[in-house]
């Protein structure tokens, strides 16, 4: 384990580097186009309207009540999901930089997280629209997101590095976890309501659902409702968990990423 404390404060002193190579994958992506990085904000606001449309009339729910559900809920997926995916691809996209340069491995993880954040950052810009549309009623729970926000980056911390090792030492890991994230998505209550279930044992099944708590917690935080002791107690302990998973990972595989390369 000292090893990965080291590692660790390598990672926090050189901080700048994972943040500036976020930053220029942002600019890259969106370079030449007159709308930028706005795209992000257009493309999930669409989405947004197609499923309000599409689920809010299928399953009968209110309307008023539905599209902020969803939009506090896909905005969190659309970051955690792309995390997720985006670590367990990250070292073999950066194999060049991780055998060239003596940048620590850690920072690779650090670029895909400020990646999404700004990202994230630009999918929340509508959510004052739906405010405004909707006529929520906020108060002084939407400081929830403060803490909300670092437990759910903390919550993904441990999953990131674990994915990032073993979709590294497994490559076909990858493919099986993009389609545990697509079943992920429908049996997680993104497009459809908890409370429209009747079933208590379905329910109960949710709480072994990983994707529940963090989409829950943010859900709640955005909407202003009132403090969950249970979810964020949850989500608390298993993003502990994970993290202490992941630091004990890495410490074994540490030495043979690079070989695995």
């Amino acid at each position: 384990m000292h090893a990965v404390l080291k590692e660790l404060s390598l990672t926090l002193k050189a901080i700048h580097i994972p943040i500036i190579l976020a930053n220029q994958d942002i600019a890259a992506r969106y370079k030449r186009s007159k709308i930028g990085a706005f795209w992000i904000t257009i493309n999930i606001a669409v989405f947004i309207s197609v499923l309000s449309f599409v689920f809010g009339n299928l399953m009968n729910n209110r309307i008023e009540v539905f599209v902020p559900m969803l939009a506090t809920a896909l905005i969190t997926w659309n970051f955690l999901s792309n995390i997720l995916m985006e670590s367990s691809k990250i070292f073999i996209d950066s194999k060049s930089m991780i055998l060239e340069t003596n940048v620590p491995i850690l920072s690779h993880i650090i670029r895909v997280f400020w990646r999404n954040i700004i990202i994230l950052m630009h999918n929340i810009l509508i959510l004052p629209f739906i405010y405004i549309i909707f006529k929520i009623e906020l108060n002084f729970n939407i400081l929830q997101v403060i803490p909300a926000s670092i437990i759910l980056v903390l919550y993904l911390i441990g999953p990131a590095i674990i994915l990032s090792i073993i979709c590294l030492r497994f490559r076909d890991f990858a493919n099986i976890f993009e389609n545990i994230l697509q079943i992920g998505f429908y049996l997680t209550p993104i497009i459809w309501m908890l409370d429209s279930i009747n079933s208590i044992t379905v329910k109960n099944i949710m709480y072994f659902n990983p994707f529940f708590y963090p989409i829950t917690l943010m859900q709640n935080s955005f909407l202003s409702k009132n403090f969950d002791e249970f979810i964020y107690i949850n989500t608390s302990i298993i993003s502990i968990f994970l993290l202490i998973l992941s630091l004990y990972i890495f410490s074994y595989s540490r030495k043979r990423l690079a070989f695995w390369l």
